[in-house]
């Protein structure tokens, strides 16, 4: 249907696979709308969306004259929000896939945002992170006014940020070996290290550097680690039992 001049979808449709509504002239969606697959509303007349909305693929809905997005929104797939005027995100929203918030508009994430993808906010005016937030890939906070990570954060994959503007971690610089810098950090309820694209507990990163690394390099990662780690605990008021090399 993308390209058409269709400006409304009847009631109680059903479509098992993708619809595709790129750069149509549909201004509504239907109330009992169900869609099996993913939404393209990209470049449309669109100004709002159902209440509860559900999608079982990707939402792209760059280009809409949407303003906000729905309480109860649900994205098994990935949002796609670019120039576009929403400038917040709807509380506990769910979104299986990636987000992207590079040429929106929106400055504030809600409260239980949780990401299945990776999160970007690169370039972004957000200079907070929320409580609760959960990403299963990889976060980006580099190129933000981030400063502090909430002791709730929750990420699985990789953490990017700006080690000199965030406060409530420590660092590491000018090692030899697969990761010149590392950091430790606050996130996923303990001490964590992050090194290049390995982030994860203090112990598994030993065993990790044993393993891919030279025994005098292995040595120094993880000397740098558990420094790392002391200092943050003292900076953070929490305990840590550190055990000799």
């Amino acid at each position: 249907m993308q390209y058409t001049k269709i400006k409304a979808l009847p009631e109680h449709i059903t479509v098992k696979g993708n619809l595709n509504l790129y750069d149509t002239q549909i201004e509504v969606l239907p109330t009992y709308l169900s869609i099996g697959g993913g939404l393209d509303l990209s470049y449309t007349n669109i100004t709002s969306l159902p209440e509860k909305f559900s999608i079982n693929g990707n939402l792209a809905l760059s280009g809409t004259k949407l303003t906000n997005l729905p309480e109860g929104l649900s994205v098994s797939g990935s949002l796609e929000l670019e120039y576009t005027k929403i400038q917040t995100l709807p509380r506990n929203l769910t979104i299986g896939g990636n987000l992207d918030l590079f040429h929106t508009q929106i400055n504030k994430l809600s409260e239980n945002l949780s990401v299945g993808g990776y999160l970007s906010l690169q370039n972004q005016k957000i200079n907070t992170l929320p409580e609760n937030l959960s990403v299963n890939g990889t976060l980006y906070i580099d190129a933000t006014e981030i400063k502090r990570l909430p002791e709730s954060l929750q990420v699985n994959h990789v953490l990017i940020l700006d080690i000199e503007k965030i406060e409530n971690i420590v660092y590491y610089k000018n090692l030899e070996g697969f990761a010149s810098t590392i950091f430790s950090c606050w996130i996923n309820n303990e001490f964590t290290i992050v090194a290049a694209r390995f982030l994860g507990a203090l112990k598994t990163f030993e065993e990790y550097v044993d393993k891919n690394e030279s025994y005098e390099n292995a040595i120094n990662y993880k000397i740098a680690a558990r420094e790392c780690v002391e200092k943050l605990a003292k900076k953070l008021n929490k305990p840590f039992l550190s055990n000799s090399l």
